[in-house]
């Protein structure tokens, strides 16, 4: 017997979530069963598959175990999402009402960067465009922005909604773009996904489930280059004896 999973993790709470991992492994450990997981998080790839196959335009790219598949995956997709225009991609999701059309980082001085460094302070800047003025049911919408490592986990999850933060259709048509300041970033050096939304209640507007990709470099004021397999999260720790 063969279960095709598709993307079973991309939707539910953290207790779903829990569940149908457990039941795809019950499932797997059976004699004569197998089980065909469909996903693009590759932590639950890692901790539930032995086997990878990566697949581009419906043809099989790579088969093999699915450590040597992950790497070949993040290795493809590198660069793909910076290469299309954010107006232009298709792998959007959400009603439409209203749409993403541009991201960039900011720093402290307002100027566009590429990359940022451990601990400093930076701006996301998504713009938007209003696609249908009477979408009426826009009234507490809100901007909900993942920071992810590569393999899916997510590290930072930022959420206007948490500070109060909603905003009307008529809010959001006199201006064009919002910006979240995030103050002494907390990840050490690495490569990191952006994903972000714009949500109204539990429904999406629009979205993207991988934005961009950006990198974080060493703060020079760093005496010692924190190693990212001992974890992404850095704390500005002080030390007394």
């Amino acid at each position: 017997d063969i279960l095709v999973v598709d993307e079973v993790l991309a939707v539910g709470d953290a207790e779903f979530q829990k569940k149908a991992i457990g039941k795809m492994q019950d499932i797997s450990s059976g004699g004569g069963r197998t089980v065909l997981f469909v996903s693009h998080n590759m932590a639950s790839v890692e901790q539930l598959c032995l086997k990878g196959f990566v697949l581009e335009d419906g043809k099989m790219a790579f088969t093999g175990n699915q450590i040597d598949a992950i790497n070949y995956y993040l290795s493809c997709n590198k660069d793909i999402f910076d290469i299309i225009d954010l107006e232009n991609r298709r792998d959007r999701h959400g009603y439409g009402d209203i749409k993403f059309v541009d991201f960039k980082l900011k720093n402290k001085e307002n100027l566009i960067i590429d990359s940022v460094e451990s601990y400093s302070n930076f701006k996301i800047v998504l713009s938007y465009k209003i696609i249908d003025k009477n979408a009426k049911y826009i009234s507490r919408a809100f901007f909900n922005i993942l920071i992810l490592d590569l393999k899916g986990r997510i590290l930072i999850n930022l959420n206007s909604a948490t500070y109060g933060y909603l905003y009307s259709l008529e809010e959001l048509i006199l201006r064009n773009e919002i910006e979240c300041e995030i103050n002494n970033l907390p990840l050490i050096p690495d490569s990191y996904i952006i994903n972000f939304s714009l949500m109204q209640g539990f429904s999406t507007i629009d979205g993207f489930t991988e934005g961009f990709r950006f990198d974080v470099k060493t703060n020079k004021s760093f005496d010692i280059i924190p190693r990212p397999e001992l974890g992404s999260i850095f704390i500005n720790e002080k030390w007394h004896i």
